[in-house]
């Protein structure tokens, strides 16, 4: 894991064992992996081997696929032809042809921090992107247009939605048994600022 990115919260993974552990103290040695807020910066890619928007993608290379109303599917390009690079794509015929949405997301074994397996959407404009183990989540209120990114200083646990917002388990630095404490953050629009709010338990990982 990169150490430098009810509620329908996307599954953690099996191998996780979670320990639910209630009221942990906060230690000074988290203060600064859970931040009152997060801020999300403008996704730009400065990759110059990344492919470019509008770029098509095959249907057998797309998974993660979700609807956003009508015929239009989002999903992540991230097989095959791509090479182990990970993209945002956008269907609009019902997930018959696909093309690249947005900036590169990840690219494997060079940029852990942002690996990205994991994709919801709130609505029909808002997307929320993820990868367990990483450090970031990536959000678009308007279908692909634009993307943001957060960085989550220790990692992700998980990441999805709740009713109209968008929210996030984040992990804070491990105690002396390799247990991660684990907060609530929120955001009520679209992924621009995320919130802290509950303590959760800590987990294994």
């Amino acid at each position: 894991m990169a150490t430098h990115p009810q509620i329908r919260l996307l599954v953690a993974p099996a191998a996780v064992a979670v320990t639910l552990l209630s009221g942990t103290p906060a230690t000074a040695a988290n203060a600064g992996a859970f931040p009152v807020t997060i801020h999300s910066a403008p996704m730009t890619s400065s990759d110059a081997a990344a492919l470019p928007r509008g770029t098509a993608v095959k249907a057998a290379d797309v998974t993660q696929r979700v609807s956003l109303g009508g015929a239009v599917r989002a999903g992540l390009g991230d097989r095959g032809s791509l090479d182990g690079s990970v993209y945002p794509v956008i269907s609009t015929d019902g997930g018959k042809r696909w093309r690249i949405d947005g900036p590169l997301f990840y690219r494997a074994a060079a940029d852990a921090p942002n690996v990205t397996n994991r994709l919801e959407a709130l609505g029909t404009d808002t997307l929320i992107a993820w990868g367990s183990g990483g450090n970031f989540v990536k959000t678009s209120t308007d279908r692909g247009a634009h993307w943001y990114a957060a960085n989550f200083p220790v990692g992700v646990y998980s990441a999805g939605v709740q009713a109209t917002h968008l929210v996030v388990r984040a992990m804070g630095n491990p105690d002396r048994a390799s247990r991660f404490p684990t907060r609530r953050y929120t955001s009520t629009d679209g992924g621009r600022v995320w919130h802290r709010g509950a303590q959760l338990g800590s987990v294994r990982y």
